[in-house]
């Protein structure tokens, strides 16, 4: 602590500090930038970004049961291939500790947006 003292006492920088005391900083360590990756040259394993495994309730559906549901929820989807809306935070199939946290908190039932 002493070195850190002598070393600093002669400092004729004045410092300026933020609302909790912290020295606002007026210059910035320079880093070195990364080098540049061709990535078109890289061989990556093939990946699928699509997790969502629809609940088996779900998959059972009737169309006109989604459409009532969608409708029920007041959603408007377009395209082709869309994801069914689901009625209730099972079918997600989330892990125990969140489904805990979710029934502490007492939601009954996902928004009609977490719902798509």
């Amino acid at each position: 602590m002493e070195e850190y003292k002598e070393r600093h006492e002669n400092d004729d920088e004045q410092y300026e500090y933020d609302e909790d005391g912290n020295i606002i900083w007026t210059w910035k360590k320079v880093i070195d930038p990364l080098p540049d990756i061709d990535h078109s040259q890289i061989d990556y394993p093939k990946f699928n970004k699509n997790f969502y495994e629809e609940h088996g309730d779900i998959k059972r559906l009737h169309y006109m049961e989604v459409v009532r549901l969608q409708n029920t929820l007041n959603l408007r989807i377009g395209g082709r291939e869309t994801p069914r809306p689901v009625c209730s935070f099972a079918h997600f199939s989330f892990d125990k500790l969140l489904m805990e946290a979710i029934r502490k908190s007492e939601y009954e039932q996902p928004t009609p947006i977490q719902a798509m």
